[in-house]
């Protein structure tokens, strides 16, 4: 009979990685600095809206759509579902995200909504790119 294991085999993954530590740090420095990262206020305490409003209005009008919420840098569309189309096992959004994929917009689809996400540091100007191909996308569906 093998002697009992003590021991925290994740140690090393979850109990101060230095290299991972430092990394956060630096990223949160830069995180919080205006100068650094041009989607964060001037005064260092939040992060600049990155989805244009209009984009997201106009896609919340289109008939396949239920609702956008969208802040910061994340974007959630919930198409319009019925009975096994609701919910995480629903594949609805399966078409739409293989055409964005093809598109070169990637995304996680969660049954029938799709999140779109960017960094900290991504232009407006990229998020405004990616809303407008949904759009169109969407316009097929």
């Amino acid at each position: 009979m093998s002697p009992k294991l003590f021991a925290l085999l994740h140690g090393h993954s979850y109990s101060g990685y230095a290299v991972g530590c430092a990394a956060a740090v630096k990223a949160m420095q830069w995180f919080k600095d205006p100068q650094m990262n041009l989607n964060v206020s001037a005064n260092g305490n939040r992060l600049v809206e990155l989805w244009d409003n209009k984009l997201v209005s106009k896609i919340s009008a289109k008939s396949a759509v239920s609702r956008v919420l969208a802040l910061g840098t994340v974007c959630a569309i919930e198409l319009k579902a019925e009975d096994s189309d609701i919910g995480y096992g629903s594949l609805l959004a399966s078409s739409l995200v293989q055409k964005l994929r093809n598109d070169g917009v990637y995304m996680r689809p969660l049954g029938n909504v799709i999140y779109l996400m960017c960094g900290p540091a991504t232009s407006a100007t990229v998020c405004s790119t990616i809303l407008n191909k949904v759009c169109e996308r969407l316009d097929e569906c």
